[in-house]
């Protein structure tokens, strides 16, 4: 089990039966690939075990402060949202934003600026609410494109008529997407009697990670069919936990899996 971005190799060692090669890797892309994926990335990096992004939508920062503006139709710059982009998890943003106008004749209207760039803009014209009820906004930006680093949201609001008011209360920035704080990837099955190793005592398991907490369970069978997986004490209860640890009580069987 991965709790944070692995990069993974694994190799298992043993005694042949009959002098063939004692190892099987699951070390490349198409490798990883054959197996079962659950919240990781074989994809992104050739070679490598990532955990995947998955939607959860996580506030970055807010200002719910209630705001109006009236007197001129001018926009005028009410709010500022401040944030620091750090990685892929920011590559898509959600803008939470609301809007209302004094009068249902009238319109009131808003913009958003990202990064001083007019990106969003909305008005009451097709509902005519009137305030204290708001019009309610969910604007989905793409912001793969933008360097990691500060950057900040800014909110204008103006009336359409210089005797009515335009009011704001929620302004909310969300990413839509994280890391996965954990995931697995079951190998796909080895067939030891392709290294004429049917025999084989399985003896050593060893991996690379960089940056994880990586767990493994090992399985083998003679009928390709039924998976068990277990850990050093022959229970699916404990896992292997370090690297070059020795395999427990997997002898003779000719298909042997990995549950990572």
């Amino acid at each position: 089990m991965f709790t944070v971005v692995a990069v993974v190799a694994v190799l298992l060692t043993a005694v042949p039966a009959r002098g063939a090669d004692p190892t099987w890797t699951q070390t490349t892309q198409a490798e990883f690939e054959t197996g079962t994926p659950v919240d990781v990335d074989t994809s992104t990096t050739s070679g490598d075990v990532l955990l995947s992004l998955v939607s959860n939508l996580t506030l970055i920062t807010e200002d719910n402060t209630e705001v109006s503006h009236t007197g001129d139709t001018t926009p005028t710059l009410k709010k500022t949202l401040n944030f620091t982009k750090s990685g892929d998890t920011y590559n898509e943003l959600r803008i939470d934003n609301t809007l209302a106008c004094s009068d249902a004749v009238k319109i009131a209207y808003s913009d958003i600026h990202v990064d001083d760039v007019s990106t969003f803009t909305h008005d009451t014209t097709a509902t005519g609410t009137i305030y204290p009820s708001y019009d309610s906004y969910q604007d989905i930006l793409d912001f793969s494109g933008y360097g990691d680093g500060a950057h900040h949201y800014d909110l204008y609001l103006w009336p359409g008529h210089a005797a009515r008011t335009a009011y704001n209360s929620t302004f909310a920035l969300y990413r839509t997407y994280t890391y996965a704080t954990s995931g697995t990837l079951t190998s796909s099955a080895h067939d030891a009697n392709d290294n004429a190793i049917i025999n084989a005592n399985w003896g050593q398991i060893s991996w690379t990670a960089t940056g994880s907490t990586v767990q493994f369970q090992i399985a083998t069978n003679k009928d390709n069919s039924t998976w068990d997986f277990l850990g050093p004490d022959s229970t699916s209860g404990t896992y292997y936990t370090t690297s070059t640890g020795v395999i427990v009580l997997i002898t003779g069987n000719q298909a042997i899996g990995i549950a990572v």
